[in-house]
């Protein structure tokens, strides 16, 4: 009987976005972030939201070394992925994404088994640097 091996699975919150002028990119959701503060229209109960919930992260998801990049991710830069165990982490991305949705946002949600060559890891998220055809 063979055994059958059991890949772990990723999940990743990305928004596409036009950035500097080059193809279309996949930020992360905390990139997001500023596009729903920057737009007039959004609901302030959802800016409400937004603030509370990235308020819960910075206090509950550790910062990797490589953090603070403010820059859009490019072939050879780590990108972050939940571990399917972070179950509280990935919820409250849902209400992000939910909140970030009133403010004309909108947030794509993609899971992997390959994300990569991994550069950081902690109990909640990896980073991984994508290879051949991983979503970014």
């Amino acid at each position: 009987m063979r055994l059958k091996r059991v890949w772990p699975t990723y999940v990743r919150f990305v928004c596409f976005r036009i950035v500097a002028g080059k193809r279309r990119t996949r930020l992360g959701i905390f990139q997001a972030i500023q596009f729903a503060e920057d737009n007039d229209a959004s609901p302030s109960w959802s800016l409400n939201e937004i603030r509370d919930l990235s308020e819960w992260f910075r206090h509950n998801l550790p910062a990797p070394p490589m953090a603070g990049r403010n820059h859009a991710p490019d072939q050879n830069s780590p990108i972050s992925w939940y571990k399917s165990a972070a179950k509280d982490h990935i919820h409250r991305s849902y209400q992000l994404k939910d909140a970030l949705k009133a403010c004309g946002v909108h947030i794509d949600v993609i899971t992997t088994s390959s994300p990569g060559f991994i550069t950081y890891e902690d109990e909640y998220q990896i980073f991984a640097t994508p290879h051949g055809h991983t979503q970014t």
